[in-house]
């Protein structure tokens, strides 16, 4: 999170794209729920870095694990939910 926190390149917002994307995708749900406020601000600087570098589909599946992985049953929303919609 902190490395996210100011300004950042293009060329670094796409090493960052990279690396949070594996990161949403491999995280283990358990884990994510022991400090799931640092998951969600992390989830949502990776949405605004997509966006920036206007590719959004880069962000729809490990958008849609991150959420899948913070819900606690499919009948609940997330607060990740209107990020993934904006994608």
């Amino acid at each position: 999170e902190a490395c996210t926190s100011g300004p950042i390149t293009n060329e670094q917002a796409r090493r960052l794209v990279f690396i949070l994307s594996r990161f949403l995708t491999c995280c283990v749900a358990h884990q994510i729920r022991l400090a799931s406020e640092k998951f969600i601000a992390v989830s949502k600087r990776f949405k605004d870095q997509v966006l920036m570098l206007e590719v959004p589909m880069r962000g729809v599946a490990p958008l849609l694990e991150a959420v899948k992985k913070l819900r606690s049953s499919s009948e609940h929303l997330t607060t990740l939910h209107p990020d993934f919609l904006q994608l």
